[in-house]
């Protein structure tokens, strides 16, 4: 009898400033620049500011993913309206198609739900050709809500 891989776990944590070089790493990857909003690359002093004005901001919330101390990727929520958060996710680009979005995904979500009882309902926009963030998503409970060419957005009620 063959036994199965014991599945790899991440644990989610709020950001801090150690947190910023790895996360610049992570945004300026050819393929994550690619299907965000923003394609340009930027200069880590624009990211320093943006992550530090980040960690300060009331209605912004950075989770890493930890695994044996690697870094496995950022769950960002922008709180948006009263009850509503707008969720992303950012792979470090070394676990990319392994498999580890959704469980990633679903560590943030955890922390991030566990200390924000308040959120009602949660919102991603995604690339219609970024089918694996999609499959991602919809595998932690986001459906369908509306899309065009460029976008599709996803709605996950708590």
């Amino acid at each position: 009898m063959t036994s199965s891989p014991t599945p790899i776990t991440f644990i989610c944590r709020p950001a801090n400033e150690s947190d910023c070089e790895a996360v610049f790493e992570w945004e300026n990857d050819v393929a994550t620049r690619a299907m965000s909003a923003n394609t340009a690359l930027f200069s880590f002093q624009s990211h320093v500011a943006w992550f530090c004005a980040s960690l300060q901001n009331p209605d912004r919330f950075l989770y890493v993913a930890l695994h044996e101390g690697v870094r496995g990727g950022l769950v960002r929520f922008d709180r948006r309206d009263r009850g509503l958060a707008e969720a992303s996710l950012i792979l470090n680009p070394a676990l990319r198609g392994k498999g580890f979005g959704a469980t990633i995904l679903r560590g943030g979500l955890e922390s991030f739900l566990h200390d924000h009882a308040d959120i009602q309902s949660l919102i991603a926009t995604i690339r219609t050709t970024n089918t694996a963030s999609m499959k991602c998503f919809v595998a932690c409970g986001f459906v369908l809500e509306s899309g065009d060419d460029e976008y599709n957005r996803y709605r996950r009620d708590i």
